[in-house]
Parts: structure tokens; sequence; C-alpha cells
């Protein structure tokens, strides 16, 4: 499914048991056959040119169905957010390693001035949209470090948070 932040691609159901991405009985054929450039490489593929065009890296969900989520580029003024951002920590690129105090300090200094949405925290943070809710926005919320722009309407597509005080 194609959203205005991202692409999804489903598949409906797993492997069978004992197969993986990996099975190199299903990969060979497939290299063989030209849909694939190389066995093994195509998840790191996307990682990693995912990191190298400044998005978040691609999440991969295997549940009752294979799931990869794909986002897109920031528009400009998102872009111009992520420069802000770097320049106000002195970073070339956004660090991949942070404890949460730092993700904490990032995540206020970039709701300071403006509301900023989830999707916008998540590609200039370069961090999952989900792992941001559940172990910051929801918590800083909790503590009333953040205000919602929509109180009355917590989930609301267009909800964005500022710093509160």
């Amino acid at each position: 499914m194609l959203f205005s932040d991202r692409l999804e691609i489903w598949n409906p159901g797993s492997l069978p048991i004992g197969w993986s991405v990996e099975n190199p009985l299903l990969a060979e054929p497939m290299y063989l056959a030209g849909y694939i450039e190389r066995i093994g490489t195509g998840t790191s593929d996307m990682e990693k040119w995912s990191k190298e065009n400044g998005l978040p890296a691609p999440i991969f969900k295997q549940e009752d169905d294979f799931r990869v989520v794909l986002y897109k580029m920031l528009n400009s003024q998102g872009k111009e957010r992520k420069n802000i951002f770097l320049q106000m920590f002195g970073f070339d690129k956004v660090p991949q390693r942070a404890n949460a105090s730092q993700i904490k300090e990032w995540i206020l200094a970039i709701c300071s001035s403006d509301y900023a949405t989830l999707k916008e925290l998540s590609l200039i943070l370069e961090r999952n949209q989900v792992f941001l809710q559940q172990n910051y926005i929801s918590p800083m919320l909790n503590e009333g470090l953040l205000r919602l722009k929509y109180p009355g309407s917590k989930n609301s597509p267009k909800q964005a948070y500022i710093k509160a005080g």
C-alpha cells in the first residue's frame, strides 16, 4: 500500500517451516532467472540505500503476515528542520547510537519552537515511528514534557507535539 510517507508491502502468510529468506534452494533459481542480483543481499542493500539517502531504516515484520515498510524522502520543510537539528547539536549526520536521555533531548529541541508530527520526528531522527511513540513520545506526554496539538483527538493522523512549558 502506498501512503503519503511510506510504502508498505504485505505478503499474507509466512514461509513454510524450515525455509528462510536466505534459502539457497529458492535463491539460486531466482538469481539464475535474473529476479535477484546477488544471493542474500536484498535486506542489507535496502538498509544501506535508505541510510545513504537519509531515510529511516526499512522495517521488516514477520507476524501473521510478512511486511516491509519503506519510508520516502523528507519534503523541503522537513529537510530544513533536519538541517537545523544537525547544526544545533553539531552533527554531520544523525548518530545511530544514542541513550534515552539524548533522544529525549533531541525530541525536545525539535519540538521547542514548532509542532512536529511523529512522522517528522521519525524522519529527522532516523528512528522507527513505533519505537519513538512507545519509548519516548507517550512517556514524555505522561511526564508533561510534551503537549498534543489536538488534545481531544490523541490518535488524529494530524497529531503533532510541542515542548510543554
